[in-house]
């Protein structure tokens, strides 16, 4: 038999004996969320109750990152300026003091790439730095990297073949004497015709003649509102500008006038006029009331200087300022300088009227006498969020209620924007023949006040020498009657001589004969 095992133990009871308490740790406190995005791509937003300049370059920044700012013709590829490797080696060669506080202010904002400055809300530092002014080698790489021009010319073009392209293209044989008659120089000339031959024939958006996109274009004319249109006036003005930045090639020129075109194409100029009005109105009800009764228009006013960038308004050195104010708050600004124009000329305004006023209010001397201070300017903080709101409301229900009929008073404006841009083009060909014409009658009309002054001149110089001549002969007659008196009155003496001498012989002959 095989060998029994032992008994196993006696099996506790559970009820006679209890587990062991374990001790339950405390409930710990909810996690907060984890924000996975890195600050750049956090976006920045702004409140009603934010400065001007805190909405505005906000907006310029989100503006500037949107993918309807970019160029979207197979003519570009990504790269240029701002991201790629030299532009730091840009920047070195640039920058010759980095202790300089107002230098390393600009240097650091051309590397950042999150516009801390916008995130940490120092707007008001970038404010000081630009009305102190933007370093004259810097003002290039600032545009470049502010603008975000990511793009460059495809490697199978070149800027010097675009313009050979541009210079023969149909659109610019058409405008040639329009753009021959701009009072620019050739470099900025071929970087117009560029961009004109760019915007007509190459892009795929279209633009009508105020340089606006028409969103709004009816099926089927799509390409009858916006063929062949010359460069926008605004372009046109504001080339004048750029073109004085220092270190800015050719081929940047043209992109930083693509983006500020991009920029002015879509600015709802409508609601910019109205929001200027609304500033007025509120900052000075009086003043605004009285040039509303004397029947000034002055969205006209403000259309010249929009279109026109203030042109012959500010000194250049102004113009680079507001150009600089703009690129960083947008359009928004020419509000705040209107509204200080209209504040430094209150007594001025009073004191006219009628057409007086508004030959005033449109003349050069609207501005030009004023003693332009920048920090006055920013210190016009009118409430545009509001202005917006009200804009938006009555276009809605005006749109609502007229659709319709704002469609076709859009296509005959189209229709007749064609008509006026073909007159003026003709009106400008047959202004460059008559100037031409003027200046050749000009040219022949001095020639013969030359020529007829000439002949005078040597009228007088004969007369003079006839006189002298004559003169002359007179003495050389006299001269040779003495000098043939001396010869006869010698030829007389030897003569006499001769006949005494006969004389004398005779007499010897006689007395001899008479011996």
């Amino acid at each position: 038999m095989s060998e029994e095992l032992p008994p196993l133990p006696p099996r506790k009871s559970v009820e006679t004996e209890s587990e062991p308490q374990v001790p339950v740790p405390p409930e710990l406190p909810p996690r907060e969320p984890v924000n996975t995005e890195t600050p750049a791509k956090v976006p920045v937003s702004y409140t009603y109750s934010d400065s001007l300049s805190t909405i505005s370059v906000i907006r310029q920044d989100e503006l500037y990152g949107s993918p309807q700012m970019n160029e979207n013709s197979d003519l570009f590829t990504v790269g240029g300026a701002i991201g790629s490797e030299n532009l730091k080696q840009r920047l070195s060669d640039l920058v010759n003091d980095e202790k300089d506080e107002v230098v390393q202010f600009w240097h650091n904002l051309i590397e950042d790439y999150s516009n801390s400055y916008i995130r940490e809300r120092r707007i008001n530092d970038l404010d000081n730095h630009l009305v102190s002014g933007i370093p004259e080698n810097l003002r290039s790489l600032v545009y470049l990297k502010t603008l975000q021009i990511r793009y460059k010319i495809h490697h199978k073009e070149t800027y010097e073949s675009l313009v050979t392209k541009a210079r023969y293209a149909e659109i610019n044989k058409e405008q040639e004497g329009l753009i021959e008659s701009l009072k620019l120089d050739a470099r900025l000339k071929d970087i117009i015709r560029v961009f004109n031959y760019y915007t007509n024939e190459k892009a795929p958006v279209k633009m009508n003649s105020s340089g606006s996109i028409d969103v709004n274009t009816s099926p089927g004319r799509e390409n009858e509102a916006t063929t062949h249109l010359p460069p926008n006036q605004f372009i046109i003005s504001i080339s004048k500008v750029v073109e004085s930045i220092p270190n800015l090639s050719s081929e940047e020129m043209l992109y930083v006038l693509l983006k500020l075109n991009k920029l002015y194409s879509f600015l709802i100029k409508e609601e910019l006029f109205y929001k200027i009005n609304r500033t007025l109105e509120d900052y000075n009800s009086v003043l605004f009331k009285y040039i509303s009764i004397q029947g000034i228009n002055l969205e006209s006013m403000y259309k010249k200087v929009l279109f026109t960038f203030f042109q012959d308004k500010f000194e250049p050195e102004k113009l680079l300022i507001i150009l600089d104010f703009i690129v960083f708050h947008g359009f928004d600004f020419i509000l705040r300088l209107l509204a200080w124009a209209f504040a430094e000329n209150e007594d001025k305004i009073a004191e006219l009227e009628g057409d007086e006023l508004n030959e005033f209010i449109n003349s050069n001397e609207f501005f030009s006498d004023l003693n332009f201070e920048i920090l006055q300017v920013l210190q016009q903080d009118p409430n545009v969020i509001k202005f917006e709101n009200e804009y938006h409301l009555m276009t809605a229900n005006s749109l609502n209620r007229n659709n319709n009929e704002l469609m076709n008073l859009r296509e005959v404006n189209d229709d007749l924007l064609i008509k006026i841009n073909e007159l003026n083009r003709q009106s400008e060909n047959l202004r460059i023949t008559h100037g031409e014409i003027l200046g050749q009658s000009e040219s022949y009309t001095v020639d013969l006040d030359r020529a007829v002054g000439e002949k005078l001149r040597l009228q007088t110089t004969r007369d003079t020498l006839q006189e002298k001549y004559e003169h002359l002969t007179m003495k050389e007659n006299l001269k040779n009657t003495i000098k043939a008196n001396e010869e006869f009155a010698d030829r007389n003496r030897e003569l006499e001589e001769q006949i005494a001498e006969i004389r004398a012989s005779i007499e010897k002959k006689k007395a001899k004969l008479a011996k």
